[in-house]
């Protein structure tokens, strides 16, 4: 499913996501929603006009209100690629840098390892995933 940045019709949100069965009920359609583009936003800026960028989400507040109650109420997990961390998210930075320090530290390899007891930790460790997706 894609929404474009002039947005989507409630109603056609509800089509997206929702399928009849044999009996006419409604059912869900995905049991996860990944976002890759954080919010669905877009830049609306005319920067024939001005240098300010003007980021703006596809959808309004009670789509996503919508989508929430989706997750809630069907058991939907809902995944935000590139989206800074927010409540939304359930994510925080674990550490904010600045400057020259961020440059390192964000542009390093960085080896992923997976937290201890969870299923599969071994094959994760041992398949050494990196931050830039290469083997160290």
């Amino acid at each position: 499913m894609s929404i474009s940045e002039n947005g989507i019709s409630t109603e056609d949100l509800e089509n997206k996501l929702f399928k009849f069965n044999y009996a006419g009920q409604k059912e869900p359609k995905y049991k996860v929603l990944v976002f890759p583009n954080g919010r669905i936003s877009y830049d609306h800026a005319d920067y024939s006009i001005t240098t300010q960028s003007d980021w703006q989400s596809a959808l309004v507040y009670d789509q996503w209100e919508f989508l929430y109650d989706y997750s809630r109420t069907y058991g939907a997990r809902l995944v935000f690629l590139n989206e800074y961390p927010s409540n939304y998210t359930s994510t925080a930075l674990y550490n904010e840098y600045s400057g020259d320090e961020a440059k390192i530290k964000y542009q390093l390899k960085q080896k992923i390892i997976a937290e201890k007891g969870i299923t599969e930790e071994g094959t994760i460790n041992k398949s050494e995933f990196t931050t830039s997706g290469y083997v160290l």
